[in-house]
């Protein structure tokens, strides 16, 4: 714990001069005696190259001790990590991420954000596709954007107006479409999608419609897609 501080004090809010080389040096002793606080801190210094060489695995295994010891944070940047990867040191890995964003998603919007990313990036592999899968990824996304992440709100229109995980709804997609845009979030993209899809009274027929149904047999969902005329 006293290390930890120690470390905390060399960066830029503490009492000492700001030396961020030296505060890493407390928070590698800090995180070999188990403190979360300085792992995560390590983390962030690898992460971006804090007066340290960028090392994206390294930042990943303190991300991974510190989520194990139950620091939310660290499970979140983790599985950020996991979603994204990195071209010859960390591969994709969304079953890694979506386990490790469960927990932090219960209470933090850009969990719950990253965790529905997660889950419809691995319906769009192959044999990854579930609706149950899917319906959860609308659930988590429209939970982000009820307390109004913006690129939430914007793939909650998106997947409203295109039936991904959610019954087709074009009346809701304009409404979140049109919420987005009050965010100043992907303006001119929602304002063409606006014009193209929702103006005039004959809107929602611009857009190939998706119907979700259940087989009577096994109540497992289907996608069947309406031909445009």
């Amino acid at each position: 714990e006293a290390l930890k501080e120690l470390g905390l004090q060399y960066c830029e809010d503490g009492i000492f001069e700001t030396d961020l080389k030296k505060a890493n040096e407390y928070f590698a002793l800090a995180a070999e005696k188990g403190n979360t606080v300085a792992m995560v801190n390590l983390a962030i210094s690898y992460q971006i190259g804090r007066e340290v060489e960028k090392n994206l695995s390294k930042a990943l295994e303190l991300y991974n001790r510190a989520a194990e010891a139950g620091d939310r944070y660290a499970a979140r940047e983790a599985g950020r990590i996991y979603l994204i990867g990195e071209d010859n040191v960390i591969d994709v890995n969304y079953d890694k991420a979506i386990q490790l964003l469960h927990t932090p998603a219960e209470e933090d919007s850009e969990s719950c954000f990253l965790l529905a990313f997660a889950m419809n990036a691995k319906c769009d592999t192959r044999n990854g596709y579930s609706w149950e899968l899917a319906e959860n990824a609308f659930n988590y996304m429209y939970k982000a954007a009820q307390v109004e992440h913006p690129e939430a709100m914007y793939r909650v229109a998106y997947s409203l107006m295109e039936g991904r995980g959610v019954i087709i709804d074009m009346d809701s997609a304009k409404q979140w479409f049109e919420k987005t845009l009050s965010k100043d979030h992907r303006a001119d993209e929602i304002k063409e999608i606006l014009n193209n899809y929702f103006s005039g009274d004959d809107s929602a027929g611009k857009y190939p419609r998706y119907v979700y149904w259940h087989s009577i047999s096994d109540n497992n969902p289907a996608l069947v897609m309406e031909k445009e005329p």
